[in-house]
């Protein structure tokens, strides 16, 4: 795990992923904390995304949406 993830949770780890990103990356992540497995597995979702990104999808931008509910953590990754 990042230790921006475990220190700040997604809020914090996000923006140094999407910094490394080989597009620009529009981030808005709510802020608050899930469970840690929980923004683990988001992270590593939004990870693998940007590397699809970059692989595949010919993009020349993404968005990543994280909103957090009292009982849900919704990440929506969209590539224009």
């Amino acid at each position: 795990h990042p230790s921006a993830l475990t220190e700040g949770g997604l809020a914090a780890a996000l923006p140094e992923l999407a910094g490394r990103a080989s597009v620009p990356v529009e981030l808005r992540a709510d802020d608050g904390r899930a469970p840690a497995p929980i923004e683990a597995a988001a992270y590593f979702v939004c990870a693998e995304a940007l590397t699809n990104v970059a692989k595949y999808a010919g993009a020349t931008r993404v968005t990543i949406d994280v909103r957090r509910e009292p009982a849900r953590l919704t990440v929506t990754i969209a590539a224009e």
